[in-house]
């Protein structure tokens, strides 16, 4: 059995809403069907060591939860935390990961007998602080122009954030609202990175809010 946390060290926390790691991962794990809430703790369901089948509610949504809960592991696993820097698993169960994620287009592996990120990961990177959206070459100035005309004026200058934001509380921003090629209202806010995000239409608005001149 593993233990719901409660009343979390800070330094266990997460920036967003106070989650913290173990519970955004048991979270996902319990959406796939691998874990169970019973009397207040998380368990492993009976018969793990077979092969798993996803209940039918599981969807896209529910995987991104699980990518979001790996994301959010690498900076402490010593497998995983150079992200820039390619992986060379050191345990089974790493290697296994990386089959998974290459299997999945999430990683590459390359002929130095190393495992990189490619960028269908990319929003989960620059979600958690690894990659920067300077990092991506930004739209062009009339898409970034019909964007920003789609978004309210108030809500321009909440994703400026009067230009003190940097680039993953922007995309934090930005795409919890930016769905489907429309700014869609609050009521509709998604916190989970998803690979459905235009990375170098973010770069582009990014940019231009930062700009003093903007």
């Amino acid at each position: 059995m593993i233990s719901r946390l409660s009343n979390s060290p800070p330094f266990d926390l997460l920036h967003d809403q106070g989650q913290s790691n173990f519970e955004l991962g048991c979270r996902a794990l319990e959406e796939a069907g691998i874990l169970e809430l019973y009397s207040g703790c998380y368990r492993v369901i009976e018969g793990l060591e077979k092969e798993v089948s996803l209940p039918q509610s599981f969807n896209r949504r529910h995987l991104d939860l699980i990518l979001d809960a790996v994301a959010i592991q690498l900076g402490y696993n010593a497998d995983f935390w150079r992200v820039n820097e390619g992986t060379v698993p050191s345990t089974k169960l790493s290697k296994e990961l990386c089959k998974a994620l290459t299997n999945c287009h999430y990683m590459d592996f390359e002929v130095d007998g190393k495992y990189y990120w490619t960028e269908d990961f990319a929003p989960w990177l620059v979600m958690h602080f690894e990659w920067a959206l300077t990092d991506f070459e930004p739209a062009d100035d009339s898409v970034v122009d019909a964007v920003l005309g789609l978004i309210p004026k108030e809500d321009i200058e909440f994703l400026s954030g009067g230009g003190t934001w940097g680039s993953q509380e922007f995309a934090r921003r930005f795409f919890a609202r930016w769905h489907e090629d429309r700014w869609s209202p609050m009521s509709e806010w998604r916190d989970e990175p998803h690979d459905g995000w235009d990375l170098s239409l973010a770069a582009g608005v990014y940019l231009r809010l930062s700009r003093p001149d903007a």
